[in-house]
């Protein structure tokens, strides 16, 4: 008999189907037998359960959740109890009919919140996605915040000044109902291109009254960007990054560099590697490094056994003069990156960027070295930065009521 029902396949599929319901605990026969004696839903509920799914999917939009957030049974189990007559949305219907929904519902707030105010300042930049598409993105900065309006996507069409130019009078004339005087100002970085497209607007008749002001704290951060390009620092620059490179890298040389950190500072402190496109990230890199001296110092003298791969990076340890022009560095970068800070901040404004600008050549006239270098490769950035709103925007702050104006500020106001 038992060898019969070993054979059986009825008997073994009768028995896996069972098997299978019993590792199931949460599908209890009383939640089985309520999942199928559903009462028939009134209009009431339909509208409840509908706008339980928009709460629902707006949940992963706001909050960057999952769209399979409700699929998991613990999930499932727990919003059972809850509503026990409610299905929650599909990862599928979160991605699309609800999503499209969202979308519309947002844009026709947005919409009526940008509507009412009479003054707009346009943002737009040029960007890649997560699928490497090239990108125009075009946000509504207002009084009552930042709105980004849309995305557009290039494609391989040429992305040059008279091109960018037309779109965005198309889509400022469909977003304002040819009511441009509500167009206040632009901003975008101030690449060639860019600079084109605020030659090409001040022509037009839909734009000709707007202002064009670059942004102020790309130009700081491309200002960063030429000053460790400066013969006199970029090779002291690849040292450090590869340096810190190197211990990011090797887990056991960086577990011990930490435990010379608890020994003399009685805490870790974080190697900062600077990244190409994020020029803030190079103060970083050289103020960790100097603040880290000791401990690789330490750790230099501490590892005589080492391997020749590791012999350059010790030997940029233990060079007095690679420490000797960190300092230096340090010392450039830093009212440099104090004012990327201020001008990041949300009080800051057009009246600040003159000062910002001037600041930091104070700060270059003091140093003796590379003073030279350095205001000459500030006036060539602030060239193209600065422009005369900066300068009418800094004399018409109260701050700077008794300060006389020079012949060159003269001109530009």
């Amino acid at each position: 008999m038992r060898k019969h029902l070993t054979d059986c396949d009825a008997f073994q599929k009768t028995k896996q189907s069972k098997k299978k319901d019993s590792q199931q605990p949460f599908q209890s026969t009383e939640m089985r037998v309520q999942t199928t004696l559903k009462p028939i839903p009134t209009s009431k509920d339909i509208q409840y359960h509908a706008e339980l799914d928009h709460l629902a999917a707006r949940v992963c939009y706001e909050d960057a959740r999952p769209f399979t957030l409700y699929q998991s049974p613990a999930m499932r189990r727990f919003l059972h109890k809850l509503a026990p007559n409610w299905t929650p949305p599909s990862p599928s219907r979160i991605a699309n009919d609800l999503l499209d929904a969202e979308y519309a519902r947002t844009h026709e707030k947005v919409s009526q919140v940008i509507n009412e105010i009479p003054q707009w300042n346009i943002v737009i930049d040029g960007s890649s996605d997560t699928n490497h598409n090239r990108i125009l993105n075009l946000i509504i900065h207002t009084v009552n915040g930042a709105f980004f309006w849309c995305q557009h996507t290039i494609g391989s069409t040429r992305a040059s000044a008279e091109m960018i130019s037309g779109w965005l009078i198309d889509q400022l004339k469909e977003i304002t109902n040819d009511r441009f005087h509500f167009v206040n100002s632009l901003s975008t970085d101030t690449c060639n291109v860019n600079q084109s497209i605020y030659s090409i607007l001040q022509k037009s008749q839909e734009l000709s009254h707007a202002l064009f002001i670059p942004c102020d704290s790309h130009g700081l951060h491309l200002l960063v960007q030429d000053i460790v390009k400066l013969p006199a620092f970029n090779e002291i620059m690849q040292q450090a990054n590869k340096l810190v490179g190197w211990f990011l890298r090797s887990h056991k040389q960086l577990a011990t560099v930490r435990e010379h950190q608890e020994v003399l500072y009685g805490k870790q402190i974080a190697l900062i590697i600077a990244v190409a496109t994020r020029w803030g990230t190079q103060f970083a890199l050289v103020s960790r490094l100097l603040r880290n001296k000791l401990a690789l110092q330490t750790y230099a003298v501490d590892n005589p056994d080492i391997e020749n791969k590791q012999e350059a990076y010790i030997n940029i340890i233990k060079n007095a003069e690679f420490w000797k022009c960190l300092e230096q560095v340090s010392s450039i970068l830093e009212p440099v990156d104090k004012i990327i800070h201020q001008s990041e901040d949300d009080r800051a404004h057009l009246g600040w960027v003159l000062h910002h600008w001037r600041t930091i050549r104070t700060a270059f006239q003091k140093n003796d070295s590379f003073k030279q270098d350095l205001l000459a490769t500030l006036d060539k950035r602030m060239t193209r930065q600065v422009r005369s709103i900066h300068y009418l925007a800094y004399y018409l702050m109260p701050l700077h009521r008794n300060i006389d104006l020079t012949a060159l500020d003269h001109t530009e106001v």
